[in-house]
């Protein structure tokens, strides 16, 4: 059962905003209790809505910028990883300077490191 604005949400309700969603081009804004419903319901949806907004330090909102969440990888997305970690960067700090998710990035530098680790066995 799904609550929207402290109350319960009929099967029909729940399939009108779902089929609303779908038929939208260009949604702008979206109400933190409608991308949870989104979430729990229809992921595949997810990349339709707004980047979501974070609260920051002082209490403000920020908007998360992880435009190339679920990209293809280029070869200076790589350069860029292999370098961050060079360098001793957080997998935070790369993934923000990417604009990748965190889980993403340290999914593709485990990979960078198992493949360098295979191919340190072949030589």
């Amino acid at each position: 059962m799904e609550f929207m604005f402290g109350r319960p949400l009929e099967p029909e309700e729940l399939e009108l905003l779902r089929h609303q969603i779908e038929s939208m081009d260009d949604i702008t804004a979206i109400d933190d209790e409608v991308r949870g419903i989104v979430e729990r319901n229809w992921p595949h949806l997810l990349s339709k809505l707004p980047p979501q907004q974070k609260e920051v330090a002082n209490g403000s909102r920020a908007t998360e910028m992880n435009i190339n969440a679920a990209k293809e990888w280029s070869e200076m997305d790589l350069a860029d990883l292999a370098n961050g970690l060079a360098k001793g960067n957080s997998i935070e700090d790369i993934a923000e300077f990417l604009c990748r998710d965190a889980v993403e990035v340290r999914a593709k530098a485990e990979e960078l490191k198992s493949i360098g680790r295979q191919a340190a066995k072949m030589t």
